[in-house]
């Protein structure tokens, strides 16, 4: 079993990978579940800048104490003594079983009491309270469990790569592009945001190939695209014109 994403100037045995990237799920699922029931009462703008805030004081909280996180140096992390077919193989899977588990869950979710109070708020929250839905506890909730897949994520691609770079992970473009993937794709549908993503991603790499200098510039084409044109996503558009299609004349 691989090392999991540890340093190796702290010379601590490494966990196993499995219990590690566990470890990051739960771990990410306290955190978040902290921070969303802190600023989860915010609305909009507020709540937009509340984020950027605490992604900025995780940096410096990375940056100051580089006996735990390896400062502005970042982590080394062990290699796995196999070859790089088999990890290429190994972290493919890993990931591929990762994001099954997390479509799974938000089947489930999408079913559940949670999902319906999600959806209620997704429509009118003001209106969600008046009926009596915590509107507060159901986003706390969403909030932190969204945080699990996330956190281990992070770990399995922090061992894949065996370095974990603080400016690569605290980069304002990780923050936007699961974003864009979901409104992409369409917010509210357990498809969307993985079809959204696969788009984003073979957009990026044509012009990663073929417009080096202005990918920047591409990605913010696509968001004001996005808001102006497709503001629900690819997937409600599909099922508004499958369903006119379907309409008796």
């Amino acid at each position: 079993m691989p090392a999991s994403p540890t340093s190796t100037k702290s010379g601590a045995s490494p966990l196993p990978a499995g219990a590690a990237w566990g470890c990051a799920g739960l771990i990410a699922l306290l955190f978040a579940g902290f921070i969303g029931g802190a600023i989860l009462h915010l609305r909009g703008h507020y709540f937009a800048i509340a984020t950027l805030v605490v992604a900025e004081m995780l940096r410096e909280i990375v940056n100051t104490t580089p006996q735990f996180t390896g400062g502005g140096m970042g982590l080394n992390l062990p290699i796995m003594r196999i070859s790089v077919g088999a990890q290429a193989q190994f972290f493919l899977f890993a990931m591929l079983g990762l994001a099954f588990v997390c479509t799974a869950t938000a089947i489930l979710v999408q079913r559940s009491k949670l999902g319906f109070g999600l959806r209620c708020i997704q429509q009118n929250e003001d209106a969600a309270n008046v009926l009596g839905v915590n509107t507060y506890a159901y986003k706390t909730a969403a909030f932190s469990l969204s945080g699990v897949f996330v956190g281990m994520a992070g770990a399995i691609y922090a061992n894949w790569t065996n370095y974990i770079d603080p400016p690569d992970v605290f980069d304002v473009l990780l923050a936007i592009k699961p974003l864009v993937m979901v409104m992409l794709g369409g917010l509210g549908t357990i498809f969307g945001p993985a079809i959204g993503a696969l788009i984003l991603i073979a957009f990026e790499e044509f012009v990663w190939r073929n417009f080096l200098t202005i990918h920047a510039a591409a990605l913010g084409f696509i968001i004001v695209v996005l808001i102006l044109f497709l503001p629900n996503g690819i997937v409600p558009l599909l099922r508004e014109r499958v369903a006119r299609r379907g309409a008796p004349a």
